[in-house]
């Protein structure tokens, strides 16, 4: 049936895309203008992607053989070169440890409150004597001695020893010094009051030697930096005491002198004869006046006599007025009373500045037994010995340390190398 059929005209029924593309949807029974024609895509050459992968490929495989060499040349050679020389290059170390404190010396017997604060304030400071021995024993002049009595400088001189640990005949003291500040470590832990002493050289006698030599060294120290306050307070004690003695000869003068001036050889004794002077001058007047009463009492009376009599009673008046005048202290005259008050008042003196030296004698007798006894001591709690193990190298250990150090060398220098790439290229 289908092929009876006429064939529709194609030519007017067909429109082509160029067409179709001009015409735009009918809205509202309007036909829209035509949009311009959009050109034809232009054909996209594929790329070659079995080259592409061989390129990605061999680029790969550069940047890992460059990172392994970089890490072969920065890692591993210099990990392996301390495993060589820590495993039979380097020279054995033997090491000897000690530990010790310092304390107090024990209060003397019969201490005053005084001399006990003063040895709580002793005993307070003896963190600082640490640090300052720690100090010494770390300076040149323990080197000095220790290099005179005992000798350092040749245990490290010698083929047997390592190149890098090994002392050159051109070697300064300085050098040596280094080597000393590297092999003779001392330290204070300030919580426990406990020092450390550690000694390495390639000989554990001559360790041993050095430590207990630096023991000794301590211990004099140690006395040497409380012998000046033992001494000045030996010399202060000896000040006080002469300064008790010139003022305990001073009363004593001030005493004879005043005894003398006044003339009294014992307490009272001017003032009793005084009192009995008076005593018969009041007797004398006395009898006068009865005399002259009774020549008073005759009829005719001698007057020569009278007045002779009247005469002799005004003089025993006056001069019984004066001896009380003298006794009172009146007409500007010092008084007996206040003389004996200032005699007592000077017994007092003397009295006081004897007991003032007697108690400046005591003190000196406890400053010179502080002199002589040490306040401060060392107390070795660990002894050093001679080890037949070494110390140094420990190549795992050691190895392994020093693989960790070169690794965060090299990270922080590729860190360091990409940042100044990234500012470079920015």
């Amino acid at each position: 049936m289908w092929r009876n059929m006429p064939a529709r005209d194609t030519g007017a029924a067909a429109i082509a895309a160029d067409d179709l593309r001009k015409i735009t949807p009918i809205r509202r029974g309007r036909v829209r203008d035509a949009e311009p024609a959009t050109p034809a895509a232009t054909p996209i050459d594929l790329p070659d992607f079995a080259a592409l992968r061989d390129t990605l490929t061999r680029r790969r495989r550069g940047q890992v053989l460059a990172a392994a060499g970089r890490t072969t040349a920065f890692i591993l050679v210099p990990t392996l070169a301390a495993w060589a020389y820590f495993a039979g290059a380097a020279t054995p170390l033997f090491q000897s440890e000690a530990a010790f404190v310092i304390k107090a010396g024990d209060p003397a017997v019969g201490a005053t409150a005084s001399g006990l604060m003063a040895q709580t304030m002793s005993a307070s400071g003896t963190a600082h004597d640490a640090m300052t021995l720690q100090a010494w024993l770390e300076s040149r002049n323990a080197l000095d001695r220790l290099e005179a009595e005992v000798g350092f400088r040749s245990l490290f001189v010698g083929p047997e020893i390592d190149p890098l640990q090994r002392l050159s005949a051109e070697a300064t003291a300085e050098d040596v010094y280094r080597l000393y500040r590297r092999k003779v470590r001392v330290g204070f832990d300030p919580t426990e009051g406990v020092m450390r002493l550690s000694v390495e050289t390639p000989d554990p006698e001559a360790s041993l030697r050095i430590a207990d030599a630096l023991l000794g060294y301590a211990a004099e120290r140690i006395d040497v930096l409380t012998k000046g306050i033992r001494e000045d307070r030996l010399q202060d004690a000896r000040t006080t005491l002469e300064e008790a003695r010139i003022d305990l000869a001073t009363a004593r003068q001030a005493l004879v002198d005043l005894e003398e001036t006044l003339s009294l050889l014992s307490d009272g004794g001017e003032e009793s004869l005084l009192g009995r002077r008076i005593g018969g001058l009041e007797e004398e007047l006395s009898a006068a006046r009865v005399d002259l009463a009774t020549l008073n009492a005759n009829r005719r009376p001698n007057a020569a006599r009278v007045a002779a009599l009247g005469e002799r009673i005004v003089v025993l008046e006056a001069e019984i007025a004066l001896q009380r005048r003298e006794i009172s202290g009146a007409g500007g005259t010092l008084s007996l009373a206040r003389a004996r008050s200032e005699v007592e008042m000077a017994r007092g003196e003397v009295e006081t500045r004897r007991e003032i030296h007697i108690e400046a004698m005591r003190q000196l007798e406890v400053a010179r037994a502080a002199a002589a006894r040490q306040s401060r001591y060392l107390a070795v709690s660990v002894e050093p010995r001679a080890t037949d193990e070494q110390s140094w190298p420990q190549a795992p250990r050691d190895t392994g340390l020093a693989f960790l150090v070169i690794l965060g060398l090299y990270a922080a220098g590729g860190v360091t190398v990409s940042v100044l790439r990234e500012q470079m290229s920015s």
